[in-house]
């Protein structure tokens, strides 16, 4: 998730911040969209803010709607937008030319009267959809991520060579060089590739398949954006596995929800296999065998010892990052061992990548506001809202598996 203090908040106290997250009293809800260069992401200042009438933006962390890796494959771009404006396009203005930066402020009681801002994101357009019915007109775009435009396939061979810090392989040698990218958001590390990683040309690979191979390699986390547009990654070791958020009655208000059925081919036994490991693996050396040791539906002990199994090619340097990883990517493939929720509820503008909650329900049997849930999905509205009756947003949450054994 997003600090609370983060940019554009360092001017406003943690209780400002949490007053308008609590939105408390009679809470009004804005939402616009910031009008940046498309090459150094810095504001146009000869455009101002638009506001917004509607839209959303959404995180996702599959390309498919189900919960299994059988029918959906992990997104690598994990942001998308759709912005709806009352009224003409302004005149002179070209979408396609500049990117977006989509908003949300809130103003409750207990916020000394300062509207609250939270960056959702930077994204590039496509073809705007315009309307005019003879009384109204309005225009719409559909948004993706700025990390999409890394996204193209390469057109000469790629090596990340041997002895490369892998940081400075993706930010010198693919985002600067090849896109003139200006704004980073990585650690330092001393990590660095431990034999030649070569990619071919093929009309599939992309800038961005060659980035997230090398990072994952060493055990970091594939290349996104942030809220406010600067390319991020982070050892995978650092991915959250207690709640940072709890969604519960009575504070942010979990208002409704529904428990999604568990599907019979969730995988319950995963092998994870080091792609450059040696010829002969066994577990320990080029395999990491993870099982899903909750007691939700799709354990082994719910199947009555029946193992659903499915094996998982891993780019790892070495065993320490093939563990790493695979520890990361066994919550994805076994999606929450059966346990998953669709959640409706406050916005909550801080959600990010990869956050982790508590979701305290109850009626399902939750009531244990430590036990972590991954958000696998979130969608927030954009657009005037005037109290909390018309402001929700939607989150779909997998229960964190024990596969510590």
């Amino acid at each position: 998730m997003q600090d609370l203090l983060a940019p554009p908040r360092t001017n406003l106290t943690q209780e400002q911040v949490e007053a308008a997250l609590s939105f408390r009293g009679s809470a009004q809800v804005r939402s616009g969209v910031t009008i940046l260069d498309y090459e150094t992401l810095d504001p146009l200042s000869e455009q101002p803010d638009l506001w917004l009438q509607g839209g959303e933006v959404d995180w996702a962390e599959r390309t498919g709607s189900g919960p299994t890796s059988r029918q959906d494959r992990a997104a690598t771009v994990f942001r998308t937008a759709t912005l709806d404006f009352a009224g003409p396009m302004p005149e002179g203005f070209s979408p396609l030319n500049v990117a977006f930066q989509p908003y949300m402020e809130i103003r409750a009681s207990g916020t000394g009267g300062e509207w609250v801002r939270f960056n959702l994101g930077v994204f590039t357009a496509t073809m705007p959809t315009i309307s005019d019915d003879g009384m109204h007109q309005s225009w719409s775009l559909d948004l993706a991520d700025y990390a999409q435009r890394w996204a193209t396939p390469i057109e000469e061979p790629i090596v990340a060579p041997f002895n490369r810090n892998i940081i400075l392989f993706v930010r010198e040698d693919i985002l600067v060089d090849k896109f003139e990218e200006t704004k980073f958001d990585f650690p330092s590390t001393s990590k660095v590739v431990e034999e030649d990683m070569v990619f071919m040309p093929d009309g599939d690979t992309t800038y961005l398949d060659v980035m997230n191979a090398v990072l994952e390699s060493r055990a970091f986390e594939p290349i996104t954006t942030t809220a406010d547009g600067f390319a991020w990654s982070r050892p995978v070791s650092e991915r959250p596995t207690s709640p940072e958020w709890v969604y519960e009655p009575g504070t942010t208000v979990l208002m409704d929800s529904e428990v999604d059925p568990v599907l019979p081919d969730v995988p319950n036994v995963l092998k994870f296999v080091a792609a450059r490991g040696p010829s002969l693996p066994e577990e320990g050396n080029g395999i990491r065998t993870k099982i899903n040791l909750n007691d939700g539906p799709a354990s082994v002990n719910a199947r009555n010892g029946r193992e659903v199994l499915e094996r998982i090619e891993v780019e790892a340097e070495d065993q320490a990052e093939l563990d790493e990883v695979a520890e990361i990517k066994a919550q994805f493939y076994f999606a929450g061992g059966g346990d998953r929720i669709r959640i409706n509820a406050l916005p909550n503008p801080l959600h990010d990548h990869h956050d982790v909650v508590g979701v305290v329900k109850p009626r399902f049997g939750f009531d244990d506001n430590t036990i972590a849930w991954r958000v696998t999905e979130w969608a927030i509205p954009l657009g005037p809202i005037e109290g909390d009756s018309q402001a929700r947003m939607s989150l779909t949450v997998e229960r964190l598996v024990d596969t510590s054994a």
